[in-house]
């Protein structure tokens, strides 16, 4: 009868760690539905469909690419064999894994408040049983999964394309090699930027700190959408130049496009698929070291951001309306709009609805970010030459202040019409708020915050 406490206290120990494998385990569910439920898709099933209506959207140009690229493929094999194809379908490959970066980092700014740890799981999970290791573990293991989700639900289809349409004359082997290679440096490219942009939120939320991480949090969403436009930009001339820079030789030979992640993650790609070039090799330890690198990062500022957020809860709160310098820029532009008290109010909300609301954020930030990409190209061009402007502007320069009013306004247009609060929606009906000042009050604070702004700019500068 000796054992009996010892096995007693065997099977206690073991029924709390089964007890705190399920609590890990229902925390898990939890955040990764989070993951395709956020402030931004909503909660309700229309909005969270369309979260997968967007990966399906995205996975669509990977499988129709080889598609279009069959019968020039047919004819490089035809002329050259199946080596000529590998070798010439390396631009091909490359142009799909820069778009497979830049749809994650998209994906990464639509789910942008779901990445990390906020304000509200502190508030719902502190006052539970819960600590905090392992409330960090199961977003953690959360977040691990809805990446690999995402990334295996935009790629798989576009694998098997790429894999089948380039075994063009080889042998069966090489198909399934093909589509295990595409696979994985496609996942590991999307999962790259990902945990990228996740370590990024981290770092800064543990710099800053909750307050100033929320008022930073917007511009630097727009960072990463302008980021991103501008490595879609860029893309077609990496592309072009990915054959003759590795050969070392031809007309389009860009050293520096090596130093770009989209050729990394085709060292991967072709070392898995196998290949003995040591350029392939030193471009797929580069890949490597960024995914680790960034999967790192965010394992260790994710507890020390969770930390940083319990301790600052209590002293936290919503940033209120009246401090601030974006609350004195708000109260300015009001002024500035009207008189009239509809016409101000209907200013007020659009305003406040942009600062507050992670939807119509997301909405400006990306119609940010549509701008740094399309007036790019022609500040890098006159940039150096700031000095030395020509008397009679080109028609670019002149195009651009025209460029940045466009794309701002259609941007504040697309969060003007996207609703703050559907519940809410019946009070200006109620109270017999004509439309017509409503109106005004929106129209009249798009010119004030960008067309007032630029134009001033402009003049100065030219």
């Amino acid at each position: 009868m000796a054992p009996l406490p010892g096995l007693a206290s065997i099977w206690a120990a073991a029924r709390r760690r089964a007890g705190r494998s399920r609590e890990r385990d229902v925390l898990a569910r939890t955040f990764f539905a989070r993951f395709f439920e956020n402030d931004v898709t909503g909660r309700g099933g229309d909005l969270r469909n369309s979260f997968f209506w967007m990966i399906a959207f995205l996975a669509a140009p990977g499988a129709a690419i080889p598609v279009l690229m069959v019968f020039d493929w047919e004819g490089i094999a035809m002329a050259g064999g199946a080596d000529a194809l590998r070798i010439a379908s390396r631009a091909d490959k490359v142009f799909y894994l820069g778009f497979a970066m830049v749809a994650s980092g998209l994906i990464s700014a639509v789910t942008w408040s779901s990445l990390l740890l906020d304000r509200r799981d502190s508030l719902v999970l502190g006052v539970l049983p819960v600590s905090g290791g392992r409330i960090v573990r199961a977003k953690l293991t959360a977040l691990c999964a809805s990446i690999v989700a995402v990334a295996i639900g935009t790629h798989a289809l576009a694998a098997v394309s790429f894999g089948f349409f380039l075994a063009s004359r080889n042998t069966l082997s090489f198909t399934a090699a093909g589509i295990v290679a595409h696979l994985v440096a496609a996942c590991c490219a999307s999962a790259c930027v990902l945990f990228a942009v996740v370590a990024l939120q981290g770092v800064l939320f543990a710099a800053l700190g909750p307050r100033r991480f929320t008022a930073a949090s917007p511009w630097l969403q727009s960072i990463v959408v302008a980021v991103m436009l501008i490595g879609m930009v860029l893309l077609p001339l990496v592309s072009t130049s990915t054959v003759d820079t590795l050969a070392g030789s031809g007309n389009a030979v860009r050293p520096w496009i090596l130093e770009t992640p989209p050729l990394w993650f085709l060292g991967l790609y072709e070392v898995v698929l196998g290949t003995g070039d040591p350029l392939m090799h030193q471009l797929n330890l580069r890949a490597i070291g960024a995914l680790l690198g960034a999967g790192l990062l965010t394992i260790v500022v994710y507890p020390i951001a969770y930390r940083r957020l319990v301790s600052n809860i209590v002293e936290m709160s919503a940033l209120s309306a009246g401090h601030g310098w974006a609350a004195r820029a708000i109260e300015w532009i009001v002024a500035l709009v009207s008189r009239d008290s509809v016409t101000r109010a209907s200013s007020q909300f659009f305003l406040m609805a942009i600062r507050r609301s992670t939807r119509h954020r997301l909405t400006v930030a990306m119609a940010a970010g549509v701008t740094v990409a399309m007036i790019s190209p022609t500040l890098f061009r006159w940039m150096p030459r700031l000095t030395t402007l020509p008397d009679v502007p080109s028609i670019d320069l002149l195009a651009l202040p025209l460029e940045v009013i466009l794309f701002l306004l259609v941007g504040l247009r697309v969060a003007a019409a996207l609703p703050a609060d559907l519940d809410a929606g019946w009070m200006p009906n109620s109270i017999g708020i004509r439309a017509a000042p409503m109106r005004a009050g929106l129209w009249r604070t798009m010119f004030v915050a960008v067309v007032v702004p630029v134009s001033l700019a402009t003049a100065l500068i030219y």
